[in-house]
This record gives structure tokens, sequence and C-alpha cells, in this order.
């Protein structure tokens, strides 16, 4: 029983371990990578097209289409004025911890729309760049 007990030990240490290093990865991932998109963000203008958006910045996290509806809270149905995208972390620590399950979920879901702290792009008509939105930290 004894060495039950030790093998189950060391078993769960490891497994803790390796979730511990993953998280700490994707959070380095998510500095680097945000870090990349400001440095980048600086070669857009309002008025370049979204081909080159996508062609600078990369695939984005999130998008939307002008008159896709938007999500709300309260059950009113609101469409999209013009079409988006935006960029951001992974990683949400400032809400990963929860009173009932999962109780941690330090993972970012968008569903409704960009987070706060997300850079959104958002674009006219044309598919032009007409604002620039970047998170203040």
């Amino acid at each position: 029983m004894k060495k039950f007990l030790k093998f189950f030990a060391y078993f769960f240490g490891a497994v803790l371990t390796i979730i511990i290093i993953f998280l700490v990865g994707l959070t380095v991932y998510d500095s680097i990578q945000m870090h990349r998109l400001e440095s980048k963000i600086v070669q857009l203008k309002l008025g370049d097209s979204k081909e080159k958006a996508i062609q600078i910045l990369g695939k984005p996290d999130y998008s939307w289409n002008k008159g896709e509806p938007e999500f709300t809270i309260f059950g009113k149905q609101k469409y999209y004025e013009n079409s988006g995208m935006a960029y951001g972390k992974i990683m949400d620590w400032e809400n990963a911890f929860y009173s009932d399950f999962p109780y941690f979920y330090p993972f970012k879901f968008r569903l409704f729309g960009p987070g706060k702290d997300d850079i959104s792009i958002y674009f006219n008509g044309k598919d032009r760049i007409s604002k620039i939105e970047i998170p203040k930290e």
C-alpha cells in the first residue's frame, strides 16, 4: 500500500508540474504575441485594405461581418454595423477563477465580440480600415 501511495504522489506531482509548465508557457507565448502585434500594428494606416491587415498581422483571433447578429445579454437583437477583426491573448488571468465548476478556467472565450484588452480593427463598407483600437495597459 505504501508503494502505491508513493507512486501516486510522484505521478500526481509530475502531472501537476506538467500542467504548470504548460500554463506558464502559454502565458509567455501570449506576452510575446501581444508585443509582436503591438509592434506590427504601427505599419497599418486608416484606409488600408483588409488583406493588408491580415498579411501584416496574420489570421485574427475573432472576426465579424457587417449585418451579423451581435449577442447581447438582454436578448435584444443588435447587428454589427461594420465588419472587423480582433487580435488578443489566449489566457485570461483576470477572470480565471470561479466559485462554481470548473473553478479554474484561464482561457479567453470570445463569444460576445472582441474583449476589452483585444486589438480591434474595424472596416468600412469597402473593406478598408476605418478605426484601430489598441488597449491601454
